[in-house]
């Protein structure tokens, strides 16, 4: 019998908050990272996958909450891997906008000089200039590697240890498809994702759901179907994803 101990790893991202996106990276890690002892952050484990409860455990993102456990888990780390999602943004409409820039820096800081090892996979970088991006820069640089999902993100932080691997969320075959056959007499299925979050988004918001409505409005709706899928949920904010796509049905 093997009883050689797996290596500890954490991964971080915004994890228990709902979000569709962040729960499929985290069933992705169940298959690829499946030889590590893997631990996440998490807002709330209810809102966690069922099998990422079941195969992964969990810190609090509180800052006070399971000291001793965080204090223990850093220890014994050798790597931490920021696993998937835009990472490099800002925060709009918040008080201080760059904090998440701020932690980011400061995090990796505090594993390098523990001897740590970071990586980013499948991030992504919003749309920062000046000091933002410059603080950015500065947290990637201090990764030994950064796997981002799409070519705009390479160039912004044009960084030579930068590579790009399309979004692991469409690529690892976390679930088996099955055949199936299509009958030309059903109607065509649209999924369709209405994002509430957008930058200044006090002005872009209602011309960006008038397109989508236009969109919707010129096709057949007896040969087409829109099925609507919220990314994020929120039952601490009165809009979210959901609400956007309320709105969108009106």
């Amino acid at each position: 019998m093997n009883n050689k101990r797996k290596e500890k790893i954490l991964l971080l991202g915004a994890y228990g908050r709902g979000n569709a996106g962040d729960d499929i990276f985290l069933l992705s890690a169940e298959e690829l990272l499946s030889e590590y002892d893997i631990y996440i952050n998490s807002t709330d484990d209810r809102k966690l996958p069922a099998s990422a409860r079941n195969s992964m455990k969990t810190i609090s993102t509180s800052y006070f909450k399971d000291v001793r456990q965080k204090v223990l888990l850093f220890l014994r780390l050798k790597k931490v891997i920021y696993w998937g999602g835009d990472l490099w943004v800002e925060l709009y409409g918040e008080r201080f906008p760059r904090q998440l820039l701020y932690k980011m820096l400061l995090t990796n800081a505090l594993l390098r000089l523990f001897g740590k090892k970071v990586y980013y996979i499948g991030s992504g970088i919003g749309p920062l200039k000046g000091y933002s991006l410059k603080l950015a820069r500065m947290s990637a640089f201090l990764a030994k590697r950064i796997i981002v999902r799409e070519r705009r993100t390479s160039s912004i932080l044009d960084l030579d240890n930068t590579s790009i691997l399309p979004d692991l969320a469409i690529n690892v075959p976390y679930i088996q498809p099955r055949l199936h056959t299509h009958s030309h007499r059903s109607k065509f299925t649209i999924g369709l994702s209405v994002i509430y979050y957008l930058p200044d988004r006090e002005r872009n918001f209602e011309p960006y759901l008038d397109q989508i409505a236009q969109f919707i409005n010129s096709l057949d709706s007896n040969k087409i179907r829109i099925v609507l899928f919220p990314m994020h949920v929120s039952e601490d904010q009165a809009n979210d994803d959901l609400w956007a796509s309320h709105e969108l049905v009106k």
